[in-house]
Parts: C-alpha cells; structure tokens; sequence
C-alpha cells in the first residue's frame, strides 16, 4: 500500500492479491489512511475463511514476484519451510513469540518471511507484522572473524595447488586474486578478460552471475573501476586464456561454475587447509583488512575498492576495526617523535 503526496493532496494505491487498485485522491492524509484501510478490509478474509500459512506461502512468491529470478527462487524456497511448519495455522493467528523462536532457528530465511508478512499487512491479512523488530541478536562483525593473515593467504593458495593437480595453479591465481582485488565470488564468476587493463592496472567489474545462469549488474547495480593490485596481477600469469570463453576464471574443463562445481571445488581445499568451515567470502574480508591496516589506506578508499557506496561506514563496522595493541604502539611512537 502507499500514500502518495500530490501537489496539496494525498493519493491512495493499495495492492490486493498481487494487483495495484488505485483507491483515489484526498485532501487530507488522514482521509488517504482512512480510505487505505475501508479499501483494504474488503479484502480481508471473513472469520473461519481465514487463509493459512502454508496456502499464502504458497502463492506469496507469484502474486509478489521480485524481478531477479534468483531471488524469486530464494524466496519461495524459504517461505516453504515456513509454511511447511506453520500448516493450517491461520496466517494472522502467530504470535511474536512463535516469531522470534522460528527467527532464532531459521536466521537465513527470517528477512524473506519478514517480507512475506509485511506484503501480508499491505493486503490486510494481518493485523500486523509478527517479525518486525525482533532485535535479535546481530553478528559482531569482523569480531566474529578470524580474518586470514597474509602468510595464511599464501598457504591456502598452495594447497588448492597440491590439491586439484593440473587445475591447482589455476585454483590458486583464483584464490590470490580475490584476496587482493576484493571481488564477490559471482563477480569473479562472470569476469571476462576484456575486463582487464593491464596498460593502466585496472579491473572494471560490470557484472555479475546471477542463479547460475544471468549476467546481471554487480551488487548495487552499479558498475566500478577498481586497482588491479601487483599481487592479482602476478596470479593471473597462472591463468591460460581459453578460445572456447572469454571467462578468466572457469571450472577444471572450463565450464562455467555453478553452486555444486563451486563447493566440489573449494570443500577440499579448506579441508585441507585445516579449516572446513572456511567461508570463500572470508578472503573479502582479508581484503578489506588488508587494506586499511596494512596499506593504511582510508577506510573511503577500500570502500571503493570493495564496490560499497557507503563511504566506509561498513568497513569501520565489520572488517576494519583497528587492532587495540598495535594502535598503542602508533601512539607511543607518535610520542616518541613530538619528544
């Protein structure tokens, strides 16, 4: 639903099994909300016809379609598990107490049945959103991670070569590459060779892989410039150029990669590397540490390089925070330089 300001007045739009009604035009906002929600009730289900949470998971995902299809897919497969365990319950009978406990335990498909709900409230299904606010307990951020030092990079990058054989050099560059470009793992998955400058040491990263399938812009839906860093340069010296895909990073017979050939090629790299649950987004972590406490560049400056348009509010919060005893070390010799 959605009250629109026009000139001196107030527009009303409201959404009903997935279909914009135009209610009408109002002096007042108050008059708008009140003809929102008399159109709106209409709508709503008669007692004992209330529609249950498995029958609104179910047609949730048509008749509000997102416009990627990888997200219709990720929403529809997240909504299932809820609809599965909520069944015939009708859909405005849970409580915010069910709502945090299902949250608690499904903490990957919260946001998407937060959405659900909220497009629930717009078609009045519900009285309110259940999963709205709960202030469960969020991730600390870079605390949380154990960020790879440099020396770990390197030693991770020679196990993926010992492990895949012939592909290994290949699977290392991979490795070394995302570390210091930064690059999202679907970012590096549609990186072609045109995309490269070498003559001016830059990389412009305009897409990305999408449901295994779609090339579609990059995060944000903006294309960037970035630094292609000596260290990415040297990996992809490792990389021959195939005739059969312009794609500079490829699986073992030079198929695009897709979820299945991703982890059957990276489980038994972090195997080996001792460290199973590795995630292959810690390396973008490594690169935004890398970046601010090793290169000392501005916390603005790796945003860039990380294609994040927040000025480096992000990188401060969850990838950069300082480390306490080598800041007392700067302080000290900061001292020692003014004495």
């Amino acid at each position: 639903m959605s009250i629109i300001k026009r000139g001196k007045k107030y527009g009303v739009k409201v959404t009903v099994h997935g279909n914009q009604e135009w209610v009408g035009t109002f002096d007042t906002r108050r008059a708008a909300k009140a003809a929102e929600a008399k159109h709106l009730a209409k709508h709503k289900p008669r007692d004992g016809d209330e529609e249950t949470c498995e029958e609104f998971s179910a047609r949730w995902p048509e008749d509000f379609p997102r416009a990627r299809a990888s997200t219709r897919r990720h929403y529809q497969q997240a909504v299932s598990w809820f609809g599965k365990e909520f069944g015939s319950r009708p859909l405005d009978s849970i409580t915010r107490k069910e709502a945090r406990r299902w949250a608690q335990d499904n903490r990957s498909r919260m946001s998407t049945v937060r959405t659900m709900f909220g497009d629930a409230l717009n078609e009045g299904l519900v009285d309110s959103n259940p999963f709205a606010n709960l202030r469960l307990a969020q991730s600390r951020g870079r605390r949380d991670i154990n960020v790879l030092t440099v020396a770990e990079v390197s030693e991770l990058a020679a196990t993926a070569a010992h492990i895949h054989g012939s592909y290994g050099m290949q699977y290392a560059a991979m490795i070394n590459f995302a570390a210091y470009t930064g690059l999202r793992r679907n970012e590096l998955c549609a990186l072609e060779w045109t995309d490269i400058d070498f003559e001016n040491g830059e990389i412009t990263v305009d897409k990305t892989l999408s449901n295994e399938t779609e090339i579609l812009p990059p995060k944000n839906g903006e294309s960037r410039v970035i630094v292609l860093p000596p260290q990415a340069r040297a990996a992809l010296a490792n990389v021959p150029r195939r005739i059969d895909t312009p794609r500079i990073f490829s699986t073992k017979t030079g198929k695009r990669f897709t979820k299945s050939t991703w982890h059957y090629a990276w489980n038994p790299v972090r195997i080996a590397f001792g460290r199973p649950e590795l995630d292959w987004h810690e390396l973008r972590h490594f690169t935004a540490t890398f970046l601010v406490q090793e290169l000392n560049l501005p916390p603005r400056q790796a945003a860039q390089q990380l294609g994040h348009r927040d000025g480096g509010r992000l990188i401060l919060q969850l990838y950069a925070h300082p480390d306490e005893q080598r800041m007392r070390a700067e302080i000290r010799s900061a001292f020692a330089v003014a004495s």
